[in-house]
């Protein structure tokens, strides 16, 4: 040790006076340089080998800290490159930026650790240079603010290690007599073998008594062998798999164990179920996005049963949550949960999930909450971004509108969620019940669609209209199940109204206008929203609604066309430019390009949306509107398109489209989503856990969507 003479003259005009390392807290890269002072002699000793004997002392006081570290020759190569540099700097008078930036860093930790991760549930370093659970806390710490200090020895941590060692010592023993025996066994089995000489069978009993001798060692105190264990990540699809199946852990690590077990691999077990539920946590962790930067949000709400934590009681709360989708592409990118049902509320949370800088399309249902001109949600997005965005309602929901007041008004008001008052609400319950008879065929357009893209109450609804098309009813169609009545599914109505209907010698007026109606305007839009489901698509939609509807009687015309007229959102000018600018008539494309070239020179600054005033008697989805007496305004989704490069393609005679983003014109990706949040909540406690559970289980499906057959699993 240096005289404290010697130590004021090696006062350093970076580092300050040299002093030892201190031992309650990591050093930083001042730290070092003040050690570096203290180790070194008066002038004469060269710097490796200070480096060297100092990097002895920096591995004692992290090990101490019980953190593992790079290797001493290269923490030696880390102090000569760190105090090279300094020296250099202090030597040269024009290294000013240099010198800054190590001025900077003096009061930074001086990191020898092996690991480099900053986050360490996503660490994919070698298990022996991962940091200890433990000690991860107390590391982040010295990397940041650097509050926490190094004390004495951890009894609790002591008294784990212990218990560890001495379970490996057990298992070593117990695998040991195990081998032994199984050496014995085989040596009686080849004495006993009347095939082989007594020699061959001496020959292999010294062979077989030889591998003990040899694979034992004789003092097991000095280093305990690892027995055959589970590794840490090796059950990654096990976990995937509980997720997707909703199992406990408990049963979980009992499954694993018992097939260990038959398979003769009992040595690696038992599965502890804290060994499922962490690696759930990891894995769970390792699907988190955090890139939450999109361009189209689609979302869509509803109250959950929550599993919730209130003081240190388990309870379940009712909850609202808003599910979020990005577009296109159909990715999950969180989920929130407002204070409150308000518009005011559900944009807050959306904000504060999702970035939305690069924003340019929101897509919602039609409710008053999300659509409302001065306070939806859709609006106050508006309002908070400083710039309009390209409004995709769904055109599922807006299809059953015509056909919920059309059925209200034959049939009467309903009475609950799931019951009627009137006379074919009250039959479809019983529909099921009755045999088929010879009724009516109802002629239309023939309706197509990939049968694969169906789920059961989908493809029903398919097979169903056909019959009532066509009169050809398929083989055991009668024992078939149209889905569960609900009055926020009409798909499941149309289902149980037509198959109602096919059991119905004599139906009445009022009954026939209904099936009708489903067969020939709401299924002929529902099909063609599920073929053709871009957000070009929906102004020619709704123009088909209009069109399927005019075979109605007056009265009842005139009741479906107020409901859509109330929900004339594909309709919006925006929306009828866009369906031109992808129209397969080269003329249409070209009048969308003039007119959006005419909107930029009469631009309406801070716009909003309004709905438009509908021609029904039009004769196609660009003459619905009245071009003169409607603003003039440019798509959200063109604005990115220069006005040069508009202005080239309609100087030229060439055949393109312009680019424009494929978003949807329906929630139906969102409503599934919302079906996996609700089965969460459930599940899992916590916003955080029911979030990486989601990811997962949309993960694991669209990994392995069926499990029927062994050709269907799939391995991450």
């Amino acid at each position: 040790m240096l005289s404290r003479s010697v130590a004021a003259r090696n006062r350093h005009i970076l580092f300050g006076d040299a002093r030892e390392l201190l031992t309650f807290s990591l050093p930083t890269h001042k730290d070092v340089g003040k050690a570096y002072l203290w180790e070194k002699s008066y002038g004469t000793e060269p710097l490796p080998s200070v480096c060297k004997r100092l990097a002895e002392k920096l591995v004692q006081l992290w090990i101490k800290s019980s953190i593992p570290t790079i290797t001493l020759r290269g923490i030696e190569l880390q102090l000569q490159k760190y105090i090279g540099e300094v020296q250099k700097v202090i030597r040269s008078k024009s290294a000013t930026l240099k010198r800054e930036e190590l001025e900077r860093n003096l009061d930074t930790l001086f990191d020898i650790c092996s690991c480099k991760c900053i986050q360490f549930s996503s660490c994919c370093c070698p298990l022996n240079l991962k940091v200890p659970v433990p000690e991860r806390d107390f590391l982040t710490d010295q990397r940041t603010v650097r509050v926490g200090r190094i004390a004495g020895v951890d009894k609790k941590a002591s008294a784990l290690r212990e218990k560890r060692l001495k379970r490996k010592l057990d298992l070593y023993s117990k695998s040991k007599n195990e081998f032994e025996r199984k050496c014995v066994r085989t040596a009686e089995q080849l004495c006993n073998d009347s095939d082989r000489t007594s020699n061959d069978s001496e020959t292999e009993t010294e062979t077989s008594f030889s591998c003990v001798s040899d694979n034992i060692p004789d003092d097991i105190s000095d280093e305990i062998p690892e027995t055959p264990r589970l590794k840490k990540r090796c059950l990654r699809n096990v976990a995937l798999q509980a997720d997707g199946f909703g199992v406990s852990d408990r049963a979980v690590a009992a499954i694993v164990s018992a097939t260990l077990i038959d398979f003769g691999f009992e040595q690696m077990g038992p599965v502890d179920r804290n060994k499922i539920r962490r690696e759930r946590k990891s894995l769970r962790s390792a699907y988190k996005d955090n890139d939450c930067r999109i361009s189209g949000l689609y979302f869509d709400g509803r109250k959950d049963q929550t599993l919730k934590i209130v003081g240190n009681r388990k309870t379940v709360v009712s909850e609202e949550h808003i599910s979020i989708l990005s577009e296109p592409g159909s990715r999950y990118v969180g989920h929130c949960t407002p204070s409150s049902g308000s518009a005011k509320s559900i944009t807050e949370s959306i904000l504060d999930t999702v970035d939305c800088t690069n924003l340019v399309c929101i897509g919602s249902d039609s409710t008053n909450v999300n659509t409302g001109f001065n306070n939806g949600v859709i609006r106050r997005m508006e309002i908070e971004l400083g710039r309009p965005l390209h409004w995709s309602i769904c055109l599922l929901h807006l299809n059953e509108l015509p056909l919920r007041h059309l059925f209200i008004s034959l049939d009467g008001p309903m009475s609950g969620p799931h019951s009627f008052n009137g006379p074919i609400g009250k039959s479809i319950s019983k529909s099921l019940q009755q045999p088929l008879v010879n009724f009516g065929v109802i002629v239309g357009e023939p309706i197509t669609c990939d049968k694969h893209l169906l789920s059961s109450d989908q493809l029903y609804f398919f097979e169903i209209v056909n019959v009532v098309k066509t009169g050809i009813v398929p083989k055991n169609f009668d024992s078939r199940m149209p889905g569960r009545l609900n009055h926020a599914r009409w798909l499941t109505l149309a289902n149980r109204v037509l198959r109602l209907y096919i059991s119905t010698e004599v139906p009445s007026k009022e009954f026939k206008v209904l099936v009708s109606f489903i067969v020939n305007s709401y299924a002929v839009v529902w099909f063609d929203i599920k073929r053709n489901s871009k957000c070009w698509d929906a102004a020619p939609h709704y123009y088909k609604m209009i069109e399927t509807s005019r075979f109605l009687p007056v009265r009842y015309r005139i009741l479906v066309q107020k409901v859509l007229k109330r929900n004339s959102y594909p309709a919006h000018i925006e929306g009828i430019l866009v369906a031109m600018l992808k129209d397969n008539r080269k003329h249409i494309r070209r009048l969308a390009m003039k007119r959006i070239l005419r909107a930029r020179e009469d631009e309406v600054p801070n716009r909003k949306f309004q709905l438009p005033e509908i021609l029904f008697q039009a004769k196609s989805y660009d003459e619905l509107i009245d071009w003169q007496k409607t603003p003039r305004l440019e798509p959200v989704l063109t604005k990115h398109i220069s006005t040069a490069q508009i202005s080239a393609w309609l100087s030229s005679d060439t055949d393109d489209v312009i680019d424009i983003q494929p978003f949807p014109c329906h929630n139906q990706a969102v409503e599934r989503l919302v079906k996996v949040v609700t089965e969460s909540a459930t599940k899992v406690y916590g916003h955080d856990r029911r979030d990486g559970y989601i990811r997962v289980l949309q993960e694991r499906r669209k990994v392995m969507p069926h499990f029927d057959t062994k050709s269907q699993f799939r391995k991450i």
